[in-house]
Formats: structure tokens, C-alpha cells, sequence
């Protein structure tokens, strides 16, 4: 009974390492604001299964103006503050222009992701992101 055990507690042990493993994001890319101008843009692509995060750090107490441009059927969007727990859910249409106060240090993480509508139709999701 206590070596079925065991074996029973290991190998629910090594399936939620293996669930965590595989639902681990890719590595984030940050967004370095131009110190002259405080401003920033990346545009990319997605692909299948694949998701483009990015961040930005608040060089200090400021307003940050967010333009997210992206193809409203295969885009999907996410952002996440640091200063507040889970995802900010208020951009939804593109293009779509957000102001926020952003404290000094404060993180912001933006995710662009294919919807079920573009892994349908087999686009990838378009998109241009800039902070100012």
C-alpha cells in the first residue's frame, strides 16, 4: 500500500511539472524608450500556437499614451500593469489608443496572440504597438 502510494504522489508530481512546462510563455521582449523622446514601436507577426509578448518600463511618475493597431478577426490582445493584478481588459476593436499614469518603474506587458478566428482562416495576427 505505501510503495502505491508513492508511485501514485511521483507521478502526480511529474504531470504538474509537465503541465507548468508546457505552459510556460515565451520570453518577453522589451520595448527600450528612446531617451530623447520617450517613445517606442515594434510590429510583428504571430504564428500558429505562438504568442508575442512585450514590455516597457516606466522611466518615471508619467502619462503613457498606448496605440495598438492589429487585424480585429485573427488578433487577439492582452496587457498586464504591474501595479494590478490580472489583465486589463478594456481594448478591444484596433486600432485602439489607451492613456494610463503609469508610477516610476511600473511595468506594463502587452501580448498579441492568433484568435480561433485567424487559426481558422490561417492568417496570422498583424500588428503595430507603440508607447509614448
Amino acid at each position: 500500500m505505501r510503495f502505491t502510494m508513492l508511485t501514485l504522489l511521483a507521478f502526480a508530481a511529474a504531470q504538474a511539472a509537465n503541465a507548468q512546462a508546457s505552459q510556460a510563455p515565451d520570453g518577453a521582449t522589451e520595448i527600450v524608450l528612446s531617451p530623447s523622446t520617450l517613445s517606442g514601436e515594434v510590429s510583428g507577426v504571430t504564428l500558429p500556437d505562438k504568442r508575442l509578448t512585450y514590455f516597457v518600463r516606466a522611466p518615471s511618475h508619467r502619462e503613457m499614451t498606448i496605440k495598438v493597431a492589429a487585424d480585429n478577426g485573427p488578433c487577439g490582445f492582452e496587457m498586464q500593469r504591474s501595479s494590478s493584478s490580472g489583465f486589463q481588459s478594456d481594448m478591444g476593436r484596433f486600432p485602439d489608443t489607451r492613456i494610463f499614469t503609469a508610477q516610476e518603474n511600473e511595468t506594463f506587458t502587452f501580448s498579441f496572440f492568433q484568435t480561433r478566428t485567424g487559426y481558422m482562416e490561417q492568417k496570422g495576427c498583424t500588428f503595430t504597438l507603440s508607447v509614448n
